[in-house]
């Protein structure tokens, strides 16, 4: 069994039994132990050397209807980083657009929520009408990095 890293590669899982893997290639210890109980969707324990282990719950493929990607399309911008992304819709998907860096397509997790190939994680956000306003942009090192629909910085003064 391999664990998929997103940009960060695959890395090899050890079966420890009943269940349980250990990620190899880690400095602490990590175990994910898949879970069945009756009458409950199956889960995933995962227990970190030096943090409380924590449950995720399978969610159901009812659950996961993709949000119309048409919607989604636009220009986001970051203050903080003083750039602009650009989503298109490209052959029925979403495809991340930025300086300087190859188009990617998007893989849709579940509602709002997709990933980039190289392992970002983009989280929508939307108004009381349900029209997208923001995405957050979340990888290793950065989290919740915000993104405005639209918002464009206007250039500087002559």
């Amino acid at each position: 069994m391999v664990l998929d890293g997103g940009g960060e590669g695959r890395f090899p899982l050890a079966a420890l039994g009943n269940n349980a893997y250990r990620l190899t290639a880690a400095p602490r210890r990590f175990v994910f132990t898949f879970v069945q109980r009756p009458g409950v969707p199956i889960a995933l324990e995962v227990d970190v050397e030096g943090s409380p282990p924590r449950t995720y719950a399978r969610v159901p493929e009812a659950t996961r209807a993709a949000t119309p990607l048409v919607r989604l399309a636009g220009t986001y911008y970051s203050r903080e980083l003083d750039m602009t992304w650009t989503l298109v819709l490209h052959a029925g998907k979403l495809v991340l657009q930025r300086p300087r860096v190859e188009p990617g397509p998007l893989t849709n997790l579940f509602g709002n929520v997709f990933q980039s190939e190289n392992g970002f994680v983009l989280e929508f956000s939307r108004d009381k009408s349900g029209k997208p306003v923001s995405v957050d942009v979340t990888t290793e090192r950065v989290r919740r990095l915000r993104f405005t629909r639209g918002w464009r910085r206007c250039p500087a003064p002559a």
